[in-house]
């Protein structure tokens, strides 16, 4: 089952984002990527990245954390039970699986 993305973001949703990020109650502020735009067959449209930059110009919070890649995080159980050496990185972007395999020494292959 691929990413669901949510196509249902409007005011109200981002105005509760930033309600909640500017009070001091220290709520974690976790992204799942970076990318700001998803390809899509009609084009690009707005990825995570881009309300990521949205929520931080208007509440000068940026993510605590960002999972996805190139977060070396996202692989380090794997990379801890198989070895560096036993895992192929092989994935859709470019620029972040590169960085990932540059973050974890690990090598990627990209088919085009």
């Amino acid at each position: 089952m691929g990413a669901v993305l949510n196509n249902e973001i409007n005011f109200l949703k981002l105005k509760n984002i930033a309600i909640l990020l500017n009070n001091k109650n220290n709520i974690k502020f976790i992204a799942t990527h970076k990318d700001v735009v998803c390809p899509t067959e009609k084009g690009p449209i707005p990825d995570i990245g881009s309300f990521i930059n949205l929520i931080n110009l208007s509440t000068n919070r940026k993510p605590d954390i960002i999972l996805g890649k190139p977060n070396p995080e996202l692989i380090s159980k794997q990379v801890k039970q198989y070895g560096k050496d036993s895992i192929l990185i092989v994935g859709d972007r470019i620029y972040t699986d590169k960085k990932l395999a540059d973050n974890t020494q690990i090598v990627t292959l990209h088919a085009f």
